[in-house]
């Protein structure tokens, strides 16, 4: 199984954590139960903050993620969900968060983040002289903070290398979708939107 590794912090849009958590999880088992086959999951998906301590989304559901950044060994793939707060009040509070993500790339992790989460991304210095995607309602904000960065704020998913980078609120499903199929196929890919 692949290891997913969704990132976890206060202000970050709830969906954006569990829907692509959601999605994982059930990549090669719920086809598989309805065409009554063995379900075989495909990703080992976890939570993973700082400190391993709780966080409160934007709509004040607290969640306590399964492992902190120093349990968070081996992945395969690390996910950055939409800031819903305010964006540099959020950059200004993850400075852990932007530096484990920099480490994580260095060691050849591949990493994807959703609509504003991307800032985080650019904030680490990711994405310096990549293409990448926001939130169109952001692209002004984007360009000011991180000049360097090729933004293509028209697109809604945007791939350059291993950093992957969607546009919307809700395009993490989309770009869900992509990354199954880039771990496990076209056909897993398929399966889990059906």
């Amino acid at each position: 199984m692949f290891k997913v590794y969704v990132v976890c912090f206060d202000q970050a849009l709830a969906s954006a954590v569990t829907g692509v958590i959601d999605l994982f999880a059930l990549a090669g088992v719920t086809w598989q139960r309805l065409n009554r086959a063995v379900p075989t999951p495909l990703f080992d998906v976890k939570m993973v903050s700082s400190e391993g301590k709780a966080v409160q989304w934007i709509n004040q559901i607290v969640l306590q993620p399964h492992l902190s950044f120093a349990q968070a060994t081996n992945a395969d793939l690390i996910l950055i969900p939409t800031i819903g707060g305010d964006i540099d009040t959020a950059l200004q509070h993850q400075s852990k968060t932007i530096e484990w993500l920099a480490q994580q790339y260095e060691q050849g992790v591949d990493i994807a983040a959703n609509c504003t989460g991307n800032f985080m991304l650019a904030q680490a210095d990711i994405l310096n002289g990549r293409h990448a995607t926001t939130h169109w309602g952001y692209e002004q904000l984007f360009r000011q903070k991180f000049p360097k960065v090729l933004l293509q704020p028209e697109q809604m998913i945007v791939q350059d290398g291993n950093v992957f980078s969607a546009g919307g609120g809700m395009s993490w499903f989309d770009l869900g979708l992509l990354l199954i199929e880039r771990f496990a196929g076209h056909d897993a890919a398929i399966e889990t939107a059906k």
